[in-house]
C-alpha cells in the first residue's frame, strides 16, 4: 500500500489514516529486524574469521604466529597488503630420533604469497580457500649443507560460531629432502559470544608428514579466541605439550 502526503489533496479520510499509520509501524519494525539481522551476520562472521590461524587477514593487518611442541617449532610473520593478498615470512624446526642416534633435523626459512581464492558467507557461516607458495633455504642435519627449497601448499576451511573443520596442505621441496604435511582439524565451539568476549573451543587435530613420521600425530588442543588474540594449549597422543599463540595488528 502507498501512502501519499500531499497538502493540496483532501485530508485522507478516516478509514485511510490507520492504514497508513500500520505500514508505516510494519515497515519499521521491518527496517529494525533487517539492522539487526545484519548486525548478528557480520558479528558472525567476525567471530568466525578469528577462529584460525589465517594466510590473509584483513587488508593493511599485521599477523604474528608461533607453534612450539616437543619436537617441533614454527614462527611467521604476515602483512595484508591488499584484500586477499599477504606476503609472509617464515621459520619451520622438525626433529626426531632415529635409530637411537643424534636426532635429525630439518630447518627451512622462507619468504612466499599467500592467496584467498575463494569466500563464500552465509549468514550462518563461512567457507575459505587459500593457497600459497615461495621461496627459502632448508637444512637436513644429516647432510650439513643449505639447499634452496620451494614451498607450496593451501588451505580449505568451513566454519560457523559453532563448528570449525579445516584441511591444510604443504610440501617442501630441496636438493636434500622433500616433504608434504597434511593436517586435518575439527572443532566444536562450547557456546556462542559476541565479538569482545573470549570464546574457548575444543578442537583435533591429526597430522601427518611425508618421509618424516611413520604415524599420524593426534593432538588435542583448547582454543580461546578473544578479539585479535589466539591461544591454544594442547597434548599429543604421546603426552607431549604444544602451544600455539596468534595476534593480528589492525
Amino acid at each position: 500500500m502507498r501512502c501519499f502526503n500531499v497538502r493540496l489533496l483532501a485530508v485522507p479520510t478516516p478509514a485511510r489514516r490507520p492504514a497508513c499509520a500500520r505500514a508505516r509501524r510494519v515497515r519499521s519494525r521491518l527496517s529494525r529486524l533487517l539492522g539487526l539481522w545484519a548486525l548478528l551476520a557480520l558479528s558472525g562472521v567476525l567471530a568466525a574469521s578469528a577462529a584460525r590461524a589465517m594466510p590473509v587477514a584483513f587488508t593493511d593487518s599485521f599477523m604474528a604466529m608461533t607453534d612450539v611442541s616437543e619436537h617441533a617449532s614454527e614462527a611467521s610473520v604476515s602483512y595484508s597488503f591488499r584484500r586477499a593478498w599477504a606476503v609472509q615470512a617464515g621459520y619451520l624446526n622438525w626433529t626426531r630420533d632415529h635409530l637411537g642416534r643424534h636426532p635429525q633435523r630439518r630447518e627451512i626459512t622462507d619468504l612466499h604469497l599467500n592467496h584467498r581464492l575463494v569466500r563464500r558467507n552465509t549468514p550462518t557461516s563461512q567457507l575459505n580457500v587459500y593457497v600459497q607458495a615461495g621461496l627459502g633455504h632448508g637444512r637436513a642435519s644429516e647432510r650439513g649443507q643449505w639447499d634452496t627449497v620451494a614451498q607450496w601448499g593451501g588451505q580449505i576451511d568451513w566454519e560457523t560460531t559453532r563448528l570449525y573443520a579445516a584441511y591444510k596442505g604443504h610440501r617442501y621441496l630441496a636438493d636434500s629432502f622433500n616433504h608434504s604435511a597434511h593436517a586435518v582439524l575439527g572443532g566444536v565451539s562450547l557456546y556462542e559470544v559476541d565479538y569482545d568476549q573470549v570464546q574457548p573451543w575444543v578442537v583435533l587435530e591429526a597430522k601427518r608428514i611425508s618421509k618424516w613420521s611413520e604415524r599420524t600425530e593426534l593432538t588435542l588442543l583448547a582454543r580461546f579466541i578473544y578479539r585479535s588474540a589466539f591461544v591454544e594449549l594442547g597434548v599429543n597422543d604421546h603426552g607431549q605439550p604444544r602451544a600455539t599463540l596468534m595476534y593480528i595488528w589492525m
